[in-house]
């Protein structure tokens, strides 16, 4: 992608098609992570749900926005800030996560 908008004459069409190419990986990438989780979620206890996404939240807080977890991570269904189990087993909302 660097090369081609890096060029003398960049070609705003490869370019397109570049972001394209990139875009359909991204996708691929996270129905093969939905999957996953749904697949895991499957045999997880209520209880063991929640202690997962709380650790997935927790540990992917640096990778919201990148890779396999871009808008992913951190959004209840809403879309808005989700809620984790605070250490008294309170539900919190998440800031920015």
């Amino acid at each position: 992608m660097l090369q081609l908008v890096a060029s003398a004459e960049p070609d705003g069409q490869a370019i397109a098609a570049k972001q394209e190419e990139i875009l359909a990986g991204q996708r691929q990438m996270q129905r093969l992570v939905i999957g996953r989780l749904l697949a895991e979620k499957e045999v997880l206890t209520p209880g063991q749900q929640e202690a997962f996404f709380g650790l997935m939240r927790r540990q992917c807080q640096n990778c919201v926005g990148r890779g396999p977890w871009a808008g992913l991570v951190g959004q209840a269904a809403g879309g808005g800030p989700a809620e984790s189990p605070a250490p008294n087993g309170s539900a919190t909302k998440e800031e920015g996560n």
